[in-house]
């Protein structure tokens, strides 16, 4: 390491603050964080993460889990700060609750995530599919070891009850299950399409409980920008609630 992490502060030509700690990625994220945020919330944040990085003493792509732990830790069993309210030592709940938030804004690299994607105009599902998705509530899904032998949610269907039926044989188990009923899945993959028809009753596919919010068609550029919206309403709503 170099100098990182050394708080550097400066200002917009409209009087802004912003604040640097010496290494791109941190930076870029204080960037972020400026643009979205209000500048006491961008000052904490910054102080965070300089506290952070100088208690674990690497640089931001050396930093793993448990050295997030271990500052934690340290964080609440700090003796030279003891807390007014009850004598006790160590940072307040929601000091701790406000400088996890901001190494765990920096860190997160994504979000897992599948179902989301199965109604969005560009995925490959079947339209018939699609659309019992997008009719769907979470209380519509089953785990069922009916498409792979193995236990996985999927779409309630007629496809899923009759496999669920006491009288019909138990699903085989993988990869034995999916040899039997490929052949049988692609049939009514083809003839799904017919309104009111038999296979229409069986079509389903796999998909998680979240089915219950994905009642529009949308592009999966529009999905994504939803979830920035989200991930900003979130982290600002904390920040409000971290300095009140």
């Amino acid at each position: 390491m170099s100098s990182f992490p050394c708080l550097v502060r400066s200002s917009t030509r409209g009087g802004e603050a912003r604040f640097e700690l010496g290494d791109p990625l941190v930076d870029a994220y204080l960037a972020f964080v400026a643009g979205r945020a209000r500048a006491n919330t961008l000052r904490a944040v910054a102080h965070d993460l300089k506290t952070f990085f100088g208690v674990v003493g690497k640089d931001p792509d050396e930093v793993v889990a448990a050295d997030v732990f271990d500052f934690l830790a340290l964080q609440r069993g700090d003796r030279t700060v003891i807390r007014i309210s009850d004598g006790e030592s160590g940072l307040s709940a929601r000091t701790i609750a406000r400088r996890l938030s901001s190494i765990s804004g920096l860190c997160a690299a994504g979000v897992w995530c599948g179902s989301v994607w199965l109604t969005t105009e560009e995925a490959e599902t079947h339209p018939v599919v699609k659309e019992k998705f997008l009719a769907a509530t979470s209380a519509d899904t089953v785990r069922s070891r009916s498409r792979t032998g193995k236990p996985a949610r999927q779409l309630r269907s007629a496809w899923t009850d009759e496999w669920e039926d006491a009288e019909t044989p138990m699903p085989l188990g993988m990869p034995m299950q999916p040899v039997l009923v490929d052949a049988a899945l692609q049939r009514i993959d083809r003839a799904a399409h017919r309104k009111g028809s038999g296979a229409e009753r069986l079509a389903n596919y796999f998909v998680g409980q979240i089915v219950g919010t994905m009642n529009q068609s949308k592009s999966a550029a529009q999905v994504v920008y939803d979830m920035i919206d989200e991930f900003i309403e979130a982290t600002q709503s904390l920040a409000r609630q971290l300095e009140t």
